[in-house]
Formats: C-alpha cells, sequence, structure tokens
C-alpha cells in the first residue's frame, strides 16, 4: 500500500492485516482465475460524521500470482457536489411549480370572472400576480448570480451613491410580500444623507433578499427592523426579524451554498440567498455577519465603503 492509504485508513485500521474485504466489506474477494477489472462503491468510516464516500477499482496484475491492484478513490466532495445540483434542480422545479400555478390560477380568474370582480377582488388578484412575478425574477436573478459568482465571472461597478436610493428600492421589491402577511419595515437611524459606494442593482438585490428571509422567518403581523449605522469609514446595514432564531450550532456554514438552516422541506427556497449575499458584499469589499437567538430572532448585517 502507499502512503495515501495509510494516511486515508490509518495505521490502526491496517496494522493487523486484514485483507480488502475485511477492511471494505462491500468489496468482493475474486478468485484467482477471475479476469477484468471490477468496481465497487461504498463507504468508509466510523460514525456517520465520519463516513465517506469511496469508489474501488481492482486492477489484475496479469502475473503469474494472480494478484490484483485495488485503487480506492475518496469520492466524498462528488457526491456532495451531486447531491446538491439534484437538490437544486428539484427546488428549482418546486418554486417554479408553485408560482406558475398562482399565476395560472389568478390569470384564469380574471379571463372568466372579470365582468362580476368587485374593484377589491381584482386589486387583489392582481397583488397576487404581481407578487408571483417579482418571486419568479428574484429566482432568476439568484441562479444567475450565484454561477456568476460561483464561476469567477462577477463583477461590481460600485458608485457613489444615497443609501436611501437603494433602501427604498429594496423594500418597493418586497412590500407585496410583506403587505400580503400584514408584516411591517421599520426603520431604525436611515441617516437621507449616506453616501456609499455600490452597485445599486446588487445591493438593493442583497437587501432584498434579507428583507424577504426576515419575513419568512416571521410570524405574519410581525415588524421587521431594518437599521442603519456609520462604523468609521463604513456603513452597516442590518435586518432583524422576529423569527424562532438558529442554533449557534447551525450559524457557521449559514452564508455557504445549499446551506439550509432548517431542515430541508420546512421552509421554500433552493439555499442560495444568503450565499449571493456573501459574494455581493465581498466584491464590494464589505462583510457579512449574523446574530441569533433561539426564540428571539436574528440580525443580519452587512458593510459598505463610505463614498
Amino acid at each position: 500500500m502507499n502512503l495515501a492509504a495509510l494516511s486515508f485508513f490509518g495505521q490502526e485500521a491496517l496494522a493487523d492485516g486484514r485483507t480488502i474485504g475485511e477492511l471494505l466489506p462491500f468489496v468482493t474477494i475474486p478468485g484467482k482465475t477471475t479476469n477484468g477489472s471490477s468496481r465497487w462503491a461504498g463507504k468508509f468510516g466510523t460514525g456517520v460524521d465520519q463516513e465517506r464516500d469511496i469508489d474501488v477499482v481492482r486492477t489484475p496484475t496479469g502475473d503469474e500470482s494472480g494478484g490484483s491492484v485495488y485503487s480506492i478513490h475518496d469520492v466524498t466532495e462528488h457526491t456532495q457536489i451531486s447531491h446538491n445540483r439534484e437538490q437544486l434542480l428539484y427546488s428549482v422545479a418546486h418554486e417554479l411549480r408553485g408560482s406558475l400555478s398562482v399565476m395560472d390560477n389568478v390569470l384564469g380568474m380574471l379571463f372568466i370572472d372579470y365582468p362580476p370582480l368587485s374593484k377589491e377582488e381584482h386589486l387583489h388578484l392582481m397583488q397576487l400576480a404581481i407578487g408571483t412575478a417579482t418571486r419568479l425574477r428574484r429566482l432568476m436573478e439568484n441562479l444567475l448570480s450565484a454561477g456568476n459568482i460561483q464561476s469567477g465571472r462577477f463583477q461590481v461597478d460600485p458608485k457613489v451613491t444615497l443609501l436611501p436610493r437603494i433602501t427604498d428600492e429594496a423594500i418597493d421589491a418586497v412590500v407585496a410580500t410583506f403587505d400580503a402577511r400584514n408584516q411591517h419595515i421599520l426603520s431604525d437611524g436611515l441617516d437621507r444623507e449616506v453616501p456609499v459606494m455600490a452597485d445599486r442593482r446588487y445591493i438593493v438585490q442583497v437587501l432584498a433578499n434579507l428583507l424577504m428571509n426576515a419575513s419568512k422567518y416571521s410570524p405574519e403581523g410581525a415588524d421587521v427592523r431594518l437599521g442603519v449605522d456609520r462604523l468609521n469609514d463604513q456603513v452597516r446595514v442590518t435586518v432583524e426579524d422576529a423569527g424562532q432564531g438558529i442554533p449557534v450550532e447551525r450559524l457557521s456554514g449559514l452564508f455557504e451554498r445549499f446551506y439550509r438552516a432548517r431542515p430541508e422541506g420546512e421552509e421554500p427556497g433552493v439555499g442560495l440567498g444568503l450565499a449571493i449575499v456573501k459574494g455581493i458584499v465581498r466584491a464590494h469589499n464589505g462583510t457579512v455577519g449574523v446574530e441569533s437567538e433561539v426564540g428571539v430572532g436574528s440580525r443580519f448585517w452587512f458593510t459598505l465603503p463610505l463614498g
């Protein structure tokens, strides 16, 4: 065995001279007359957290000994990437199906029942349609941004911009969702004259993502606080929700792609929003962070350079 095998399995696992079949029970030991290569896939490790996905390929040496070489590949990261890709496709399809169903129902009612509809009913249907279109547009923007950030093609063009222009646009983008849930955005310390260096389009996307998350995880009728503070040569924007909070052990991966702070299926989404927030803010030479207390809520913040 080579040094990589010793490092992977550990000296203890190999010290007693066990066969490959004893070390990896899913690998079957062929007889000496068996020709050709064989391949197996399985797991190795002691416990769920330490298990690794591995591929094993057997290649006969072809000499009189009838021996074989077993090549063992750690494919854990590839397996995780494949799982993430499948989960992303499922989540996107789920999001699209739900939104398109709402849009289909709204258009059907407007087409068939338009004359008898009251003004209030017509307004309600239009709000549903606009909210759904906004949700679809945000999903597409997130997917495009995530792809560009991951590939290294993502670029921003920061310009001096008054912060209220950004906050007002972000609030306009999410107001339909907040109204539908009878929630309110309360502004704290919003200085109307604060200039920041920002690519307005992308920072609006950052703030809208954080506000949508705050709405999603807060109860109906709750208040979401939007705060702005000057920190020397930077400005910090804070979004505080009234949700259940996030356990401390789940905070470390919160800004990574596909990471879900809550079990999959508990809340809709594709697990990209906070990763996009992190990528956009870092491209502006800013930082992101979160503070959370279970049963109280969470505070997400990001910083931008002063203009």
